[in-house]
């Protein structure tokens, strides 16, 4: 190979002595280049790349190609010859090409050990094959746009080896690769063994280098190779400074797995080395498993901190393959780019933590990492149906607004009713909603509450959830937090298989009472009827649909859908489907949604999840706000259906081993709160279907269609299954009597309570007439805009209104008419106050 020029670097005492030599070889060109070596301290040894004076003249080299040679190291005669072709083929066009290197001990997956031993290739332990090295020694055959990179002038203070392997490497995506010993000598490279021994002593006795690989920022090649090797389900924090690392330090060491940490280095007010130790000062009972990786980044702007920061992120993220990054949601260009940058990333979830959430998701390390993945897939929309009660609504969007949301994107969804009054509609046009997108939707007809309920929401996938809310509910600021920790544990994880099928949705409402025995409301406590096999505060399951708030999952409010229209269009018409519920309340709501969804429950085994804090301690209540129904000052029956709400996070301090339990674990009630199985449900339901559809049962489908095959009347009084052939025979089904029982004292309460709607009708329409009276002569013939909001329509209010909630008011006015006759004092007091007559 033709050779341009050869520059040799001496020190300026030796540039005689050079110049000497350089003259006496006529046939070649040889340029001293003098430059004296940094002076030696502790930190630079002789083996130092800062003591390497040829990095300081590297930028003076014109050729396209600089084979380096370090001193005592003489290459066979086609040596050069040999690198140079394999550096013009595509496999090896990008890489530094040597044949002696070493390999550093891996350092990623555990503390780092200063007593392990590097590997000097080649040898006779590891096979002799093509494979990338942590440095390459003796000779660099360099491309000349490489060059700028070795002036970059960090980390001199490791060995020269490593510091143009690892600088190629980090900046320029050059890896080293070290190339099997060729048979024929003259394509070897003889190197003195002693250099070698260099390198081992400097990595053992080199302070600088060792604080160097103390931080593990630069990922070895065994710690490439062991990710092939293991799979491990790993979790990569991120912190940029100290103020980021005290917020996520709970959650960090809460962890009881190996995970690693990324810091961004002392200049940005957190040294990795630093902290390891701060870790176990602290009490961190995890310190031994986490595992600090330091950046060290320099001084420099927001953005290039940001730009070098997702660099190394990312590289580690290619070694550790961790399921999962963690970081704190900051408007900071470290964090802007660094979200960017992971989102080319298909094998890492982000998730992004405000600061002040973290220490409400410490949960985060007790969840599978199989549900931890499908962080950022759930998509929750809070829906609210409201009418014309501004005051309340105005409660309960306040109440969301404060709630943390973890850095999640969440959609609100108003519904107005027809009769939505002008002040409802101009505090929704008004409200600001800083957790994501706003939208409303106004009816032009009144439908009544269960088609403004039924028809809010569609999920528009199976990761779309829907949070219900009338607008005379209150909800905690966690109440988002209890909602996404129990469907990442309950939906996501690979051993929630049954929960999946029959889990339909979350309270975040703890109830009182049971409200679907036959006889009436009765006092309900969840301790008592769970039973001393379970923990005290253990969420329960149960059948019943809460209405007072909660989240509904997709499939199943899907089937609750084509079961509701199938449902209500038979109803209308032929009347054939005669599904009931056996011993159910809710067969006598005729206009109630969850009349029908205790039906789809009953028949298919369903059951939500409901909390079972302190004092019923809940992340909704309902403030039972009925108008006219309820006097206002004679409601002491409301007290026992509100409930006090979640201020402080005690959820996990609350939970049984402070943490949610399996889906096997958790208790299960049913409609009447009465302790059963999983099994028990399905027996019961599998046994009912027979009598309500003619069509075999199937379940795990979210199809309804088995539900709505109804018989056919014979007319000698038999049924016959639909769909038969004709020559099949009919198949006969023994109709069911439902035997109703009522007490005497319940019908005459009903009937009373019948009689005080129409007493309150009347009330109302002379008021109305005596208001009509005031109206001056000129007043009654002014032009008047019809405004719907203030149209006055009792009667279709009535026909829509939900008889659920008609039957709690019924029950609430017992409840008030028993307490005013055990404490008629109370009666007297509470007239006077609320500026009632005695007689009301």
């Amino acid at each position: 190979m033709s050779i341009d020029e050869i520059a040799l670097v001496c020190p300026s005492s030796l540039r005689a002595s050079a110049e000497y030599h350089a003259r006496k070889h006529a046939t070649t060109t040889i340029r001293v280049l003098v430059a004296d070596p940094l002076p030696s301290t502790d930190d630079l040894l002789a083996t130092s790349a800062g003591r390497s004076s040829w990095l300081q003249v590297i930028d003076t080299i014109a050729s396209d190609f600089v084979f380096v040679l370090d001193e005592n190291v003489v290459p066979g005669p086609h040596y050069l010859q040999y690198i140079h072709g394999l550096m013009h083929t595509d496999e090896y066009r990008n890489a530094l090409l040597g044949s002696h290197g070493m390999l550093l001990p891996a350092s990623l997956n555990s503390k780092f050990d200063p007593a392990s031993h590097i590997l000097c290739l080649p040898n006779t332990i590891l096979p002799s094959v093509t494979q990338p090295v942590d440095l390459l020694q003796g000779a660099w055959l360099l491309r000349k746009a490489w060059l700028p990179f070795l002036a970059m002038e960090t980390d001199l203070a490791a060995p020269l080896s490593y510091y143009i392997s690892q600088t190629l490497h980090q900046h320029a995506n050059v890896p080293s690769i070290l190339i099997p010993p060729h048979s024929d000598q003259e394509y070897q490279l003889d190197l003195n063994k002693d250099q070698c021994k260099e390198v081992e002593t400097a990595y053992r006795e080199n302070g600088a280098w060792q604080q160097l690989l103390n931080r593990r920022q630069h990922p070895t090649c065994l710690d490439y190779r062991q990710t092939t090797l293991m799979q491990l389900d790993t979790v990569l924090f991120f912190a940029d400074g100290p103020e980021q690392m005290i917020e996520l330090h709970p959650l960090v060491c809460r962890y009881t797995t190996p995970v690693h940490l990324v810091v961004t280095g002392k200049e940005r007010g957190l040294d990795g080395v630093a902290l390891d130790a701060a870790l176990y000062e602290s009490g961190c009972l995890n310190a031994d498993n986490v595992i600090v990786h330091d950046l060290a980044l320099p001084v420099a702007d927001e953005l290039a901190v940001a730009s070098m920061a997702a660099q190394g992120v990312v590289r580690l993220i290619q070694v550790l393959q961790p399921q999962a990054l963690v970081h704190i949601r900051q408007d900071k260009p470290t964090f802007h780019v660094m979200d960017a940058m992971m989102q080319a990333q298909d094998t890492t979830v982000t998730i992004g933590l405000p600061i002040g959430d973290v220490r409400h998701a410490l949960w985060i390390a007790d969840l599978p990492i199989d549900a931890l993945k499908h962080w950022n897939d759930i998509d929750v929309d809070i829906v609210v149906i409201t009418d014309r009660r501004p005051h309340s609504l105005s409660r309960l969007l306040q109440s969301a607004s404060r709630a943390h949301y973890l850095g999640d994107a969440v959609n609100l969804k108003i519904h107005l009713e027809q009769s939505s009054d002008r002040v409802t509609r101009m505090l929704v046009n008004g409200f600001r909603w800083q957790h994501g997108q706003k939208t409303m939707r106004h009816r032009i007809r009144k439908g009544g509450l269960m088609p403004a309920i039924v028809e809010s929401w569609y999920p528009s996938s199976d990761h779309n959830y829907a949070v219900l809310l009338e607008d005379d509910i209150e909800v905690s600021p966690y109440y988002y937090v209890w909602a996404k920790y129990s469907i990442l544990q309950y939906r996501y994880s690979d051993a929630s298989h049954e929960a999946r099928q029959f889990m339909y949705g979350i309270s975040l409402y703890s109830p009182r009472h049971l409200e679907l025995l036959p006889q009436g409301r009765r006092p309900f406590d969840p301790v008592t009827a769970i039973g001393d096999d379970y923990d005290t505060r253990v969420p329960y399951l149960t059948q019943v649909p809460c209405s007072w708030g909660a989240v509904y999952f997709p499939e199943h409010w899907r089937e609750f859908h084509g079961y509701l229209t199938s449902r209500m269009e038979d109803l209308r018409q032929d009347q054939l489907l005669n599904i009931t519920v056996p011993g159910s309340r809710s067969e006598r709501w005729k206009k109630s949604w969850k009349k029908y969804f205790i039906e789809l429950v009953y028949l298919r085994s369903y059951v939500m999840l409901y909390p079972n804090f302190q004092m019923f301690e809940s992340f909704s209540t309902n403030h039972l706000e009925f108008g006219t129904h309820v006097k206002k000052g004679r409601s002491h029956a409301l007290d026992e259906f509100l409930v006090p709400l979640m201020q402080r996070d005690t959820i996990l301090s609350q939970l049984p081993g402070k943490q949610l339990p399996t889906f096997a674990d958790l208790p299960i009630l049913n409609l009447w709160g009465q302790r059963v199985t999983l099994d028990g449900l399905e027996k019961v339901a599998s046994n009912w279907h027979t009598n309500v559809s003619a069509c075999e049962r199937m379940t795990g489908r979210f199809d309804p269609q088995d539900l709505l095959c109804p018989f056919v009347r014979h007319r000698h009084g038999k049924k016959v299954k639909i769909g038969g052939k004709k020559n099949s025979g009919e198949i006969e089904y023994v109709e069911p009597v439902e035997y109703v029982t009522v007490a005497a004292g319940e019908a005459t309460a009903i009937e009373g309570s019948d009689n005080d709607e129409q007493q309150q009708q009347q009330q109302e329409q002379q008021e109305q007439e005596q208001e009509d009276e005031l109206w001056t002569e000129n007043e009654a013939y002014l032009p008047v805009p019809i405004d719907v909001s203030q149209m006055s329509s009792p009667e279709a209010d009535h026909q829509s209104e939900d008889d659920e909630l008609m039957d709690v008011e019924r029950d609430i006015e017992t409840l008030n008419s028993l307490y005013y006759h055990l404490h008629p004092e109370q009666l007297h007091e509470s007239s006077s106050s609320s500026g009632l007559a005695a007689e009301d």
